[in-house]
């Protein structure tokens, strides 16, 4: 593992920290890449605590020239047991609070509102918590929306009763809105995919392509060029440092072995993912340049569909 990594290891974990409501780093607070095994990365945790406990000692030193992120400075003002001076206070997205925030606002004697949707956490890979789950509080729900009629807010109470939610919700009588279907005469047909990885992105990007549609990605399209530039090296026998997702890996090999155990964790018959496949080096290469080609035919495009990539 490179010094760099550890270096960033041990950063994130100061940063998670400063994101928690514990007193002082744990091992816990240590992010591990999920390619280490358990035993591995119990270990690897104990043995960077330390060095998190002397950054976070470095950070709270004024005298020390080390720079300090936003985390920090909430983290040192939640340390301070701060009172808000206020007779209520409404905390908005409160899906996702992280711990830090949740100790504070839990301090105080002001009666406190969360505002929240637990179906729109984005935040949960970063160390954010649903607070809608650790308050013990009345609940009201706000079911009613001021940006669409009636036809989107069917559509949307019936895609939350499939998550086992029975409250519908409302729209706007006044707010004409249309659930438009691929045969509907005078638009133009074209399809918005949200992905969570960057593979998933490549691969409807390749199949896209091979329809013969107009594609455009809406995502950092230099990071997955930098992805498959990665995983073409590792394919040739050669250690990389960037991106981060495979600078674990020693060979293309583990990276197929990692992928089948995910699989395997996940209850699938075992086997290749997504552009992972065992074939020849040379049919692999010739794969990897054939999506860098399409990478930068895209770039820059603006005509649907579109293949988004959002991290998680």
């Amino acid at each position: 593992m490179s010094a760099s990594k550890v270096a960033r290891m041990v950063m994130d974990g100061a940063a998670r920290f400063c994101r928690s409501a514990q007193g002082e780093p744990l091992a816990w607070h240590i992010p591990v890449e999920p390619i280490i095994r358990e035993e591995e990365a119990v270990h690897l945790r104990e043995s960077l605590l330390p060095h998190v406990h002397r950054l976070w000692q470095e950070y709270c030193d004024p005298a020390t020239p080390s720079a300090i992120t936003h985390d920090v400075y909430v983290k040192l003002w939640e340390r301070s047991r701060p009172t808000i001076g206020a007779d209520f206070i409404l905390f908005d997205e409160a899906q996702d609070a992280d711990g830090l925030m949740l100790s504070v606002l839990r301090a105080q004697q002001a009666q406190v509102v969360y505002v929240g949707d637990p179906y729109q956490q984005i935040y949960e890979w970063r160390g954010a918590v649903n607070a809608m789950d650790h308050i013990r509080a009345p609940e009201r729900s706000l079911t009613e929306s001021f940006r669409f009629g009636p036809a989107i807010a069917q559509l949307a109470s019936r895609v939350l009763n499939l998550m086992d939610e029975d409250v519908p919700v409302r729209g706007q009588d006044h707010i004409e809105s249309r659930i438009l279907q691929d045969s509907t005469p005078g638009y133009d047909r074209f399809d918005a995919i949200l992905c969570r990885k960057n593979a998933t992105v490549l691969t409807h990007l390749a199949q896209a392509i091979a329809r013969g549609d107009k594609v455009a990605v809406r995502a950092n399209v230099e990071e997955l060029k930098a992805f498959a530039d990665g995983a073409e090296l590792l394919m040739r026998g050669q250690r990389i440092g960037y991106p981060a997702t495979l600078a674990l890996f020693e060979s293309w090999e583990e990276v197929q072995e990692h992928a089948r155990r995910r699989l395997h964790r996940q209850h699938r018959a075992p086997g290749q993912g997504p552009g992972m496949g065992s074939g020849p080096p040379r049919r692999r290469l010739q794969v990897q340049d054939q999506r860098r080609r399409r990478l930068e035919h895209v770039a820059g495009r603006n005509a649907a569909p579109v293949c988004r990539d959002d991290p998680g």
